[in-house]
């Protein structure tokens, strides 16, 4: 039994400092949105580690972007 609450304890530990999140996109008109690459509502960009965006694609719906994103890797918007 103590072995079954340590083990529960460290599970609830690690789950604890795990931290969730969440991607999203959004469409920006094209005039409040200086780096817009193209005439479709979503692009993609990756962050780089000196805090410039890199394009990268752009698509017609939210669900294509999003898809992408997912796929492609981390630190993308």
């Amino acid at each position: 039994m103590k072995k079954f609450s340590r083990l529960l304890i460290a599970l609830l530990i690690a789950f604890a400092t795990i931290q969730v999140v969440p991607v999203y996109a959004k469409s920006v008109p094209n005039d409040t949105y200086p780096m817009a690459q193209s005439e479709k509502n979503f692009e993609v960009a990756l962050v780089e580690n000196s805090g410039n965006f890199n394009y990268l694609a752009a698509f017609d719906t939210f669900d294509e972007a999003k898809a992408y994103m997912e796929q492609s890797g981390e630190k993308q918007i």
